[in-house]
C-alpha cells in the first residue's frame, strides 16, 4: 500500500496487470491456497474478480495483445500468445453461451497456468463462477459493494 501511495511513482492498472497469470501463480495463488488449507474455506476477496475470469476480458487479438473493453474504452491486455489465445478462446465461448461455470472450470483447469487442475477444488469453481455472474449482472462495484458487506 506504501508503494501505491508514492505520488512519484505511476501505477498503471493495465501495467500492474500484465502477464497476469504467471504474477497470480506465484503471488497469491500460494496465498490462496495456504488461506483454505488453514481455514477450510476460501477468502472471498481472492475469489472476487479472478483476472483470468473477468467480464471485461476481449475476444479479439490486436498486435500481441487482447483487447479488453470496459465503459472508458478498448486496452491492450498483455501476456504470453498461448495465454491470450486460451482467454481469448474461452470468453469467444462465454460470449455465445453465458455460462460462467463452463468458463471459470476451463480456465482453473488450465495446468500449465497455474501448475495445478484448480477446477479440481469444487469450491473454487463455484466461488469464482458466482463472483463472475454476479459482476456480469450487477457490475463490479455493486459486486464489490455487496462482498464487503
Amino acid at each position: 500500500m506504501e508503494r501505491l501511495a508514492n505520488p512519484f511513482i505511476k501505477h498503471n492498472l493495465i501495467s500492474i496487470a500484465l502477464n497476469s497469470v504467471s504474477k497470480y501463480r506465484v503471488r497469491v495463488l500460494p496465498s490462496l491456497l495456504e488461506y483454505r488449507s488453514a481455514h477450510r474455506r476460501l477468502p472471498p476477496a481472492l475469489t472476487f474478480r479472478w483476472r483470468p475470469c473477468s467480464p471485461s476480458t476481449g475476444t479479439e487479438i490486436e498486435d500481441g495483445a487482447l483487447m479488453g473493453r470496459r465503459p472508458s474504452g478498448p486496452y491492450a491486455i498483455k501476456d504470453d500468445a498461448p495465454v491470450l489465445e486460451a482467454f481469448r478462446e474461452q470468453w469467444t465461448m462465454f460470449e455465445q453461451h453465458r455460462d460462467p461455470r463452463t468458463l471459470c472450470r476451463a480456465v482453473l483447469a488450465r495446468t500449465d497456468f497455474w501448475g495445478e487442475d484448480l477446477s479440481a477444488l469444487p469450491e473454487l469453481t463455484e466461488g469464482v463462477s458466482a463472483q463472475l455472474s454476479r459482476i456480469v449482472h450487477a457490475g463490479v462495484r455493486e459486486a464489490a459493494r455487496e462482498l464487503l458487506q
